[in-house]
Formats: structure tokens, sequence, C-alpha cells
């Protein structure tokens, strides 16, 4: 993922290395973490702040593979996505099992 710090640093680096690098703990952390963020009433791609950390035990005991313009991540299956409907234009918060049985339904917001 992307991280952006209040004084404009960059960083690049996956969540699992986010949290140790920052020895953060989970719960509420400060707000000077940001990534980019679908705001779900404008539609627009924002700055959001990081307000939080929660660990949870992967009960699946597995990981699927989501693969978005040529970058892929692995996530729980009950791990949630905000998606636009293509039939309907309507965002929906999915859970990543029914994206990918249902790729061509949904698209996911993308950027840089």
């Amino acid at each position: 993922i992307k991280i952006y710090t209040d004084d404009d640093k960059k960083y690049n680096i996956t969540l699992k290395n986010f949290i140790k690098k920052f020895n953060l703990n989970e719960g509420k952390i400060e707000k000077k973490y940001k990534i980019k963020s679908l705001n779900p009433e404008t539609l627009e791609i924002e700055d959001a702040y990081i307000t939080g950390i929660l660990k949870k035990k992967n009960e699946h005991k597995k990981l699927i593979k989501i693969t978005i313009n040529d970058k892929t991540i692995s996530v729980t299956p009950d791990h949630k996505f905000l998606v636009k409907e293509v039939e309907t234009g309507e965002i929906k918060e999915i859970q990543a099992f029914e994206l990918v049985q249902n790729k061509e339904k949904y698209l996911v917001p993308t950027y840089e």
C-alpha cells in the first residue's frame, strides 16, 4: 500500500511492514498517516487518515489473491472492498470472495 505522512513523506510498503516500521499497536492511532480512499458520497479518490488498526484472526485459514491493475494483494475471503456495480452504478461494500466469483459485475477503484 502507499502511505503518506503529514510531512509529505511517501511509503510504498506492506501493511505488516508499516505496522512494524512505525511500532503501531492494534486500536486507534494518531492521525498522521494517510492513504488514498474512495469517498462513497462524492465518488472521488481522496486522502483519508488511517485512524486505527484491527488485527483479525483468519478463521478461513486461507487467503484469496486479487489482482487490480497488474497489482496482486492477498486478503481473507471476508475482506471488504468498496466497489461500483456495473449494471446499476450503485456503490456497494462486498467481500473478497464475492468479488472473485463475480469479477465482471463490479468495478474496483484504482489510483496511483
